[in-house]
């Protein structure tokens, strides 16, 4: 999977980045000065701008070395670290808020993920999980998506492994999909695909924004 993310993955390409479809999102999430943030799979920084851009002091970590290089390159004045998301490199109770946008799907241990994360957010932080709908209409037509070691799940299926992880769900958001300025037949079906499916039911859409607090239980045990 690493080899994908390093290669064969478009990553030098900030300006027309489809990962710009990510900033309405954050529409909704306060970035106050002072607060600290991770963003846990920031690949090359595009889907990351509003958040670098934010009065809060922000981290990128990223498994894979090429993608994060370019990151470093455009925004050096950010923090960028090359790490498993499995095993952060970072102290206890360091974070306010910690981003999983896309990435937390793809990890190999995704409960590991979840308890790093955990570990390294304060008290009373707040984690954020973009993931992919199972039943994404589309998804059930093509059998999903063709990136690997992709998991897919349900909404009711998402909130039942983060709840079993230690997250209770606070919020869910979806993705709205980018804006039209796409440049081929196959981008405009994925965007107008996504479109539609917007005004269907949240089960139906295409991404999951899930906004977690860490379990009273589980901070007792910590």
């Amino acid at each position: 999977m690493k080899d994908y993310y390093e290669h064969e993955f478009r990553y030098d390409d900030i300006e027309t980045s489809e990962n710009k479809v990510y900033f309405s999102l954050f529409d909704t999430v306060e970035l106050p000065e002072g607060e600290t943030i991770l963003d846990i799979g920031c690949g090359n920084g595009a889907s990351s701008i509003p958040l670098i851009n934010s009065r809060s002091r922000y981290i990128g970590a990223d498994f894979a070395f090429n993608p994060l290089s370019y990151a470093k390159q455009h925004f050096p004045q950010e923090l960028w670290v090359n790490c498993s998301g499995e095993a952060l490199p970072f102290s206890d109770g360091l974070f306010d808020k910690i981003f999983f946008m896309g990435s937390l799907e793809h990890f190999p241990n995704i409960s590991k993920g979840i308890s790093e994360a955990i570990r390294c957010l304060k008290g009373n932080g707040t984690i954020y999980i973009l993931v992919p709908n199972k039943y994404f209409p589309p998804f059930l037509l093509t059998g999903g998506t063709t990136q690997p070691q992709e998991l897919l799940l349900s909404l009711a299926n998402w909130k039942k492994l983060l709840a079993k992880n230690g997250l209770t769900t606070v919020s869910v958001g979806y993705d709205r999909g980018r804006n039209f300025s796409t440049r081929s037949v196959r981008e405009f079906l994925r965007w107008f695909l996504i479109k539609l499916f917007n005004y269907f039911p949240l089960s139906l859409r295409y991404q999951f924004f899930f906004e977690c607090k860490v379990d009273a239980r589980k901070l007792s045990t910590s």
